[in-house]
């Protein structure tokens, strides 16, 4: 969040920050990282997992069916990196339901990527915070 504070200052580009809590067929890094015994089968988001819905891995079994609730969610979170590289805005026109605001250290807007698409402030505050004092109570300011 650091890093993401310090580009967001800069206010050259507008940043966008996302929490991605998706849970389909294509979230498998737990199982990749060994943890699906742990989880007892649950489906969980974990770093890694939102590429797989960006990117098909072809030696992995994932096959998702077109006319499915998970296809269309894949859709959406397509259109939203779509719409980004095209127009330099996640959500310009409104068909998807939502508007991504762009971060800044004053808002701290963000989007979770769930299986809904949901705008938000200050995402894992409380979280964030514990972390932040415990870096700096050991020393490790970032």
């Amino acid at each position: 969040m650091k890093w993401l504070k310090l580009c967001a200052r800069t206010k050259k580009n507008k940043t966008f920050l996302y929490k991605f809590t998706s849970k389909t067929k294509r979230n498998i890094m737990a199982n990749i990282m060994g943890l699906t015994d742990l989880l007892k089968g649950e489906i969980v988001s974990c770093h890694g997992d939102d590429l797989l819905y960006l990117f098909n891995a072809h030696s992995l079994p994932m096959d998702i069916e077109m006319n499915s609730k998970d296809f269309q969610h894949i859709e959406r979170i397509t259109k939203l990196w779509t719409n980004f590289a095209k127009y330099g805005n996640p959500t310009p026109d409104g068909s998807l339901g939502v508007t991504w605001e762009p971060y800044t250290v004053e808002n701290q807007n963000y989007l979770e990527i769930g299986n809904k698409l949901i705008a938000g402030t200050s995402p894992d505050e409380e979280e964030l915070q514990f972390w932040e004092n415990t870096l700096q109570e050991f020393g490790l300011q970032m």
